[in-house]
């Protein structure tokens, strides 16, 4: 007979257990939300062609052109929000040393008066410095060929990044910039109603957007045909999964090897991520390809959440955005237009999120 001051504790301990459990997993609804609509100022710049990416460090912001622009238009501009002046840019386009194919990702770094990207097409990263003119970087590397399989990166240490391979059973992997592989996080779900889907195929129903803070040690993968993201702790390399509002998965046909993911049928969801101190802010669209086409609408909402991956608000926007970029310190969100001449929307944080 199990006396009862046992049971209570076994009742305890399965609790502890579930409520672990549950906490790895966020499930939300956008009615259980409170709702904030959020006004903007355009600004236009004529150096912008195609931009594409936008980010931040101290009181520059950095957009990024599209790879499609000519080898004349830079790859990065640098605003300067204290007058809103084009400062000057940076990244020339080429193959030769210090040039790039085109900036995908953007790092901040922690030297002050430097910054990289990654260019996906050349794998390589370059470094540059805000304050010289030259559009040349000051220092460049290739990265290894394990980062061959890799789409989307994020510093993890001062020597190793995390990444998302196409083909691997881990969601996530980290690699030493020798070379060396240093571990894979998370695996790839299996999809119920078809539990034969490989590694790739499980990678392209799960493709999206790919971010991180060094300093946090916090790096987000947002969905771009679910509404999911997995926010992985680095320092305790653990996952939190947020899906919402929608579980379904997208629709697909099996083709050989590779999965036809209809864009008619399938609605781009996450669309970008901007990590501050305190949240996630996730650029959200809900817009197909169709609508996309007629109206140049991408994304006209943002979610927030906290780091744990708790639904905060959600911020219906005045214009549609393409990059998403947030300033605590200014109380601004930024996020480039995609109108016919794409500027930069300024947006006042709301006070419940200062």
């Amino acid at each position: 007979m199990i006396k009862p001051w046992l049971s209570i504790l076994l009742l305890f301990l399965l609790t502890c257990c579930a409520d672990k459990k549950q906490s790895n997993q966020v499930v939300f609804k956008d009615q259980d939300l409170p709702k904030i609509k959020l006004q903007s100022v355009k600004l236009d710049f004529d150096e912008f062609m195609d931009p594409r990416v936008i980010d931040r460090k101290g009181r520059f912001l950095f957009v990024m052109e599209s790879n499609r622009t000519t080898v004349d238009v830079p790859a990065i501009h640098i605003i300067d929000t204290d007058d809103w002046s084009y400062y000057r840019s940076k990244g020339a386009k080429g193959h030769g040393p210090y040039e790039l194919a085109g900036a995908n990702t953007f790092f901040r770094d922690n030297a002050r008066d430097s910054f990289r990207v990654y260019s996906r097409q050349d794998k390589k990263m370059l470094e540059y410095t805000i304050q010289d003119t030259s559009r040349l970087a000051i220092a460049e590397y290739k990265l290894p060929e394990i980062a061959f399989m890799v789409v989307r990166i994020s510093p993890a240490t001062d020597s190793t990044f995390l990444g998302v391979s196409v083909d691997d059973p881990n969601r996530m992997i980290e690699f030493h910039r020798s070379g060396e592989r240093i571990a894979g996080y998370g695996e790839w779900e299996k999809v119920g109603t078809h539990p034969d889907l490989d590694n790739f195929q499980l990678f392209q129903i799960n493709s999206g957007w790919f971010k991180g803070d060094q300093e946090l040690g916090l790096h987000v993968f947002a969905c771009i045909f679910r509404d999911r993201l997995e926010i992985f702790d680095y320092n305790t390399k653990e996952f939190i999964i947020v899906d919402g509002p929608s579980l379904d998965l997208p629709t697909f046909d099996v083709m050989g090897q590779d999965l036809y993911i209809p864009l008619e049928d399938n609605p781009y969801k996450y669309r970008d991520i901007s990590i501050t101190e305190d949240y996630i802010f996730a650029l959200y669209g809900g817009i197909g390809e169709l609508e996309y086409r007629k109206t140049s609408k991408v994304a006209e909402k943002i979610y927030v959440f906290t780091h744990q991956g708790e639904p905060v608000t959600l911020l219906e926007l005045d214009r549609s955005l393409m990059g998403l970029a947030v300033d605590t310190s200014k109380r601004k969100i930024y996020g480039i237009t995609t109108d016919e001449n794409p500027g930069i929307a300024v947006f006042d944080l709301p006070d419940a999120l200062l």
